[in-house]
């Protein structure tokens, strides 16, 4: 799936009548907050991996931690009025710029 198109999808699920999300204080505070707290809980998984010393083996959980970021990302990019890919091309140009040479 596009990144576009999950966030089309993602706004349909969030207020489920397909309308676009109103940019309201609280639904901002709430995205933020939900990718905190779910960025947190993709670095929950690589801090048991160091702690325990084991190899990383919990591939599939983290895959699902790191869509629930992407659940959020989504929802602040178009708070913003970006399109998710096009916050994505911003952010290639920023480090293309930060560190020539490197394409």
């Amino acid at each position: 799936m596009k990144l576009n198109d999950y966030a089309d999808w993602q706004e349909k699920m969030w207020r489920g009548d397909g309308t676009a999300w109103e940019r309201k204080d609280r639904d901002v505070t709430v995205s933020a907050l939900g990718l905190a707290g779910e960025a947190g809980e993709v670095v929950e998984h690589f801090k048991k991996y160091f702690r325990d010393g084991k190899r990383f083996h919990r591939k599939h959980e983290l895959a699902l931690e790191l869509g629930d970021v992407a659940f959020y990302y989504v929802r602040l990019c178009r708070a913003a009025g970006y399109e998710p890919e096009e916050i994505l091309d911003l952010n290639v140009a920023k480090l293309e710029e930060k560190f020539p040479g490197r394409k």
